[in-house]
């Protein structure tokens, strides 16, 4: 017994010994990097992750007040703007999957890659704002009309909004965004401008598009604005904090977040709740959204798990769910064949 209970305490030690750590500072969504921690344990148990979330702008001010000493090993969800504002801070390192990104994602000495593309749209509420009355551009933004009527977050304190800033910055100048902030409620988080346009407290916001499907999907009386001059090619990235406590698994975890199988695991889209149920049940590739997602029309499923054709009319009915029915005629117009069909 006492030969038994000594091995088991030497596998114990080895165990321990091999265990890794892995701080994360989280700037994206508390789903988001649970679902990528727990996919990511999956492939690698041995590391024990940690995930820190607060706003773009907390983190990148620690991150600089932390130099020389950081807590944080990787720092994952933040827009690209916001890297680069911080660059010199992350360490240069080429995962395993380089070779299979688009260079425009990684940055040129591969401080941090890309992950995500997020695009920022205008969110409106319909009972505030008729049609013709909304803005429809950029620079309908610093309009005096509409004074007091937008909502945005802190550019300094969230990284989406950060992006929106530059992205005036880049079509226009100074001048533009200074009418905008003539125009404009800024608050501290991002979620604050969605949630505020929904409940009807102001008329128009700036956020990501999947934002406002989402309300749209949960019965909220807003509609989405893309801006006529485009929205910026921005995306959300992950990089190594240079110096970092655990150097051995941030690395790991890089060259298996780089790899399909982090961006595939999961896609949600736009289904009826009421027929959500049975296509769980009956096709093993579909899957419930979390529980805090319940209660909007929403599905999921990853890209790895459908032929090319099925993903797009999925996509297709989904965006039927939340554009106005005359964007979606137009589209039919345009696509007699089906989704992803040249135009007839």
């Amino acid at each position: 017994m006492i030969r038994v209970l000594t091995l088991i305490a030497a596998l114990a030690l080895i165990s321990s010994a091999l265990a890794l750590d892995l701080v994360i500072y989280n700037a994206g969504s508390s789903e988001l990097i649970e679902a990528t921690i727990d996919a990511f344990n999956e492939a690698h148990p041995e590391v024990n992750v940690t995930a820190v979330s607060a706003g773009v702008g907390q983190h990148t001010t620690r991150i600089e007040a932390e130099a020389g000493n950081p807590g944080g090993d990787v720092f994952f969800g933040a827009s690209v703007e916001s890297f680069e504002a911080i660059l010199e801070y992350f360490e240069p390192y080429q995962a395993s999957h380089h070779d299979e990104y688009d260079p425009v994602f990684v940055q040129s000495e591969m401080r941090y890659y890309g992950y995500s593309q997020p695009l920022q749209a205008f969110v409106v509420n319909t009972n505030l704002l008729e049609e013709g009355d909304r803005p429809t551009s950029w620079a309908d933004l610093a309009d005096p009309r509409f004074e007091g009527m937008i909502i945005m977050a802190n550019p300094s304190l969230s990284g989406s909004a950060y992006a929106q800033l530059a992205q005036m910055l880049q079509l226009y100048d100074w001048d533009l965004v200074e009418g905008v902030v003539a125009n404009t409620t800024f608050v501290s988080s991002s979620q604050l401008v969605f949630e505020n346009v929904a409940r009807g407290e102001i008329e128009i916001g700036i956020t990501g598009e999947a934002n406002v499907a989402q309300l749209i999907s949960d019965g909220w009386p807003v509609a989405a604005v893309y801006p006529s001059e485009g929205t910026g090619l921005r995306f959300d990235a992950m990089g190594i904090i240079a110096g970092g406590p655990n150097p051995e698994a941030a690395r790991i975890f890089m060259d298996w977040a780089t790899g399909l199988e982090n961006h595939e695991i999961v896609m949600g889209f736009a289904f009826p709740k009421v027929e959500r149920a049975s296509l769980v049940e009956h096709d093993p590739r579909f899957a419930l959204p979390p529980e805090s997602d319940m209660r909007f029309n929403w599905v999921h499923s990853t890209l790895a798990a459908l032929d090319a054709t099925e993903a797009r009319e999925l996509v297709v009915d989904a965006w039927r769910m939340v554009v106005p029915q005359k964007v979606s005629r137009a589209y039919d117009l345009a696509h007699p064949g089906g989704p992803g069909r040249p135009r007839g």
